[in-house]
């Protein structure tokens, strides 16, 4: 038969053809007026691997010998072929590894991609400007809202997608997405993408589709923004929902908020981290019955053709794609909820999207010690950050409620000592909240120290308290959390004498002057006030009681030794 050839697969019918050797094309449609129709949730794959012992190199196709995926070898000039791919679920996938994935040698061709269809054009041409997609004659290609459609060039540093021998060819696009890979070395084309759009309707005229006849959206696709075909190496339009599979649980150590949103690729199963601003993502925080914050942020991408950083996480080893960030101008306060409201690729023009939110809301967690120790000024020594080897008490006040941090008064807190940083026995001492407010929120505390001090020692006083962490991703990398010396876990203050080499948590971190770093325990020395012929080694407290200074007239404690 020689033209008026019709190719038709229909009714979920399947075709596979795999061609392994030779140079010829996969299909040979012969002559004028040929048709090939793809409908109804049919599904057509034709994979041309060609012969590489054979002359292997690519080629830009050929009326003989062209390693076509589809050839139209159009016996006259004048006449149109037609490509048509419509009905739901209707797929085709086209692979040529050494050549066009489509090829024409004469006349013009039609090219329709209807509504929920996926279409995938893949080849690979010598010259890269021979596209995968070629018209001898004039081509006009229409998509209208596929689901996913995708035309690539795999030529190494790229090729072109389209190549046209007329000016005279339109390619008309409905609420569509538009995706391109720009032509350059050492293209990556399963990277990010240099330019997105989502759904745009938009017409375009030229050998190379170079011109923008008409488009609804003027500010975002224009000539500064879209090349023209010749310009890309991969044009693809994807139609899937986002898919928010990631929502961290915060900590009040934090400043910024993450998530994760992956993209199903549009055909198969395969999934993908969202691209750099693919992904509009909605965000709420509420305290209590009152809404905070109503946020929208994009995605962030991962390498692509800006070589993007990606985002890497606390505790993750490196870097990834799809992440989003909520930054916030200050700690996110204990109990705050955090949850995602929405998400969207189309930026919200296309109301049948809707997206995949898997993931549920989540409350901010306590992670930060006690912050409001402060210790007593020391009877004998007069000083706060001083001890004397006669002292045997040490007294102050802690805050139960951190205003900067938590939104609810900390019920249970323990205070403890240690001597040259090991815990000094006896010494914990547990304060509660029983009697107390927010606004009257101070306890007292008091250590009674097991033993007379020596001034080469330091003692530190510790505030913990009595958090539970058990859902908290690094905690590992939480140093400040800790079972010590109680075997109860807890957030505990970090140490003084190494607080120099402490980093902090999170955003709790120092940057320049500004110091958001968890507050160390208080370090205090130990002075000697006894004369050198007397030693307190075997001595006890008999009583301690308190008298007038007759300097200051102020009642201070006295204590009494005795043998």
């Amino acid at each position: 038969m020689v033209g008026g050839q019709t190719f038709l697969l229909t009714n979920k019918g399947k075709v596979s053809i795999t061609k392994k050797n030779g140079s010829a094309s996969g299909i040979r449609l012969y002559g004028q007026n040929n048709q090939f129709f793809v409908k109804s949730g049919g599904y057509l794959q034709i994979n041309n691997q060609a012969d590489k012992s054979d002359n292997g190199g690519p080629v830009n196709g050929s009326d003989t010998g062209g390693k076509q995926g589809i050839q139209f070898p159009i016996d006259g000039s004048g006449k149109m072929s037609i490509f048509s791919l419509e009905g739901k679920e209707s797929e085709v996938y086209i692979n040529a590894s050494l050549g066009p994935a489509l090829w024409t040698q004469s006349g013009s061709l039609r090219f329709l991609v209807g509504k929920d269809t996926v279409f995938r054009a893949e080849g690979h041409t010598y010259s890269q400007n021979s596209g995968v997609i070629q018209s001898a004659g004039q081509a006009d290609f229409e998509l209208d809202q596929p689901s996913f459609y995708d035309i690539r060039n795999n030529r190494k540093n790229g090729g072109q997608v389209f190549s046209n021998g007329s000016n005279n060819g339109t390619f008309k696009v409905k609420k569509s997405y538009l995706s391109v890979w720009e032509i350059k070395n050492g293209l990556d084309l399963d990277q990010d993408p240099d330019a997105y759009w989502a759904p745009i309707s938009y017409t375009l005229k030229g050998r190379n589709f170079e011109t923008i006849v008409s488009t609804d959206y003027v500010d975002e696709f224009n000539q500064s923004t879209y090349k023209g075909a010749n310009h890309y190496a991969r044009m693809s339009g994807n139609s899937s929902a986002p898919i928010v599979d990631e929502l961290r649980i915060p900590t009040n150590a934090d400043k910024k908020i993450y998530g994760h949103v992956s993209v199903k690729v549009g055909y198969g199963e395969e999934i993908r981290d969202a691209w750099e601003k693919e992904v509009l993502v909605k965000v709420k925080i509420t305290r209590g019955n009152t809404v905070l914050m109503e946020k929208e942020v994009l995605t962030k991408g991962y390498k692509g053709a800006k070589n993007l950083p990606g985002v890497q996480q606390w505790d993750e080893q490196k870097p990834r794609g799809g992440i989003v960030i909520i930054e916030l101008a200050d700690f996110i306060k204990t109990g705050d909820k955090v949850e995602i409201i929405g998400a969207t690729r189309g930026r919200n023009r296309d109301s049948l999207e809707v997206p995949s939110l898997l993931v549920k809301s989540v409350t901010t967690v306590d992670v930060t010690p006690p912050m409001e120790l402060t210790i007593e000024k020391d009877s004998i020594s007069g000083k706060s950050d001083t001890l004397t080897n006669a002292s045997k008490q040490i007294k102050g006040t802690i805050d139960l409620y951190d205003k900067r941090h938590d939104n609810q008064i900390t019920e249970k807190m323990y205070i403890f000592a240690k001597v040259n940083n090991r815990f000094l026995e006896s010494t914990l001492t547990e304060v509660t909240s029983e009697g107390k407010s927010i606004t009257d929120s101070k306890v007292n505390w008091t250590i009674n120290l097991p033993r007379y001090l020596s001034s080469n020692e330091t003692i530190e006083i510790f505030a913990k308290d009595s958090n539970v962490l058990d859902d908290l991703k690094d905690k590992e990398q939480l140093n400040t959390y800790s079972k010590d010396p109680n075997g109860i876990g807890g957030n505990s203050m970090p140490s003084s004498s190494s607080y120099g080499h402490y980093k902090g948590y999170h955003d709790a971190v120092k940057s320049g002057k500004q110091n958001d770093r968890f507050k160390p325990a208080k370090l205090m020395s130990v002075e000697d006030v006894m004369p050198e012929e007397l030693t307190l080694e075997n001595l006890k407290v008999e009583a301690s009681t308190k008298e007038k200074d007759p300097v200051t007239n102020k009642e201070v404690d006295i204590t009494r030794i005795g043998s």
